[in-house]
């Protein structure tokens, strides 16, 4: 029964990462489950062998893209250093791996993508703010930050940076950007009650 499951899980997988790809290749609105099912050269049974519906695989694959990049993210972490460090390491590596790809990051922006990226965000804001919480909890074990709501800071955190910092989905005026960062780390900076400002985005 083990090896079933697990061969289930593995093949479901592939499918998804499959699924990620004809997510990029259409946009949201216009991958039909037809699409899907000729795309992926399965038949409609076995499509609802794994899913209910497209939303459920779109979900699906979406979660599996972030979990898989929040493991990336980690292999970058040196938890030898002071969680301030750490801190602006991950907001400066998330940001880098989630934004490396041009074309990836067209396609999030289309109109018809707009549900689709909305659920992207919501992932990496769910997935990933237990991890810089657990950077920011350190930090306050160090006496470098002070707050008593890690998580929901780090959610913040998150937030801000992969969507209203997003400039082509805003498509904020280039002029305007650096004032943008500007309030945003100072607003994340006061969240995190650390006397010595984080600049996420300098090195």
């Amino acid at each position: 029964m083990a090896r079933t499951n697990k061969n289930y899980e593995h093949k479901k997988n592939d499918i998804l990462i499959r699924i990620w790809e004809v997510l990029l290749q259409y946009g949201y609105e216009k991958m039909t489950l037809p699409i899907i099912i000729k795309e992926l050269g399965i038949s409609r049974g076995a499509f609802y062998h794994y899913f209910q519906s497209k939303e459920e695989c779109v979900d699906e694959a979406v979660k599996l893209f972030v979990e898989n990049a929040v493991v990336e993210i980690k292999t970058m972490d040196n938890k030898t250093l002071s969680a301030d460090v750490r801190l602006k390491m991950a907001v400066q590596n998330s940001i880098s791996l989630f934004h490396q790809n041009k074309e990836q990051d067209r396609m999030m922006n289309q109109p018809e993508n707009a549900v689709f990226h909305q659920k992207l965000m919501i992932g990496l804001t769910k997935y990933l703010a237990p991890y810089f919480a657990e950077i920011i909890e350190q930090g306050v074990e160090e006496k470098i930050f002070y707050t008593n709501y890690p998580l929901e800071i780090a959610e913040m955190l998150l937030t801000l940076s992969n969507f209203y910092l997003d400039k082509d989905l805003f498509h904020w005026d280039p002029e305007t950007i650096p004032y943008k960062i500007t309030a945003y780390e100072e607003l994340i900076n006061k969240g995190l009650g650390t006397t010595d400002n984080i600049g996420f985005f300098t090195n």
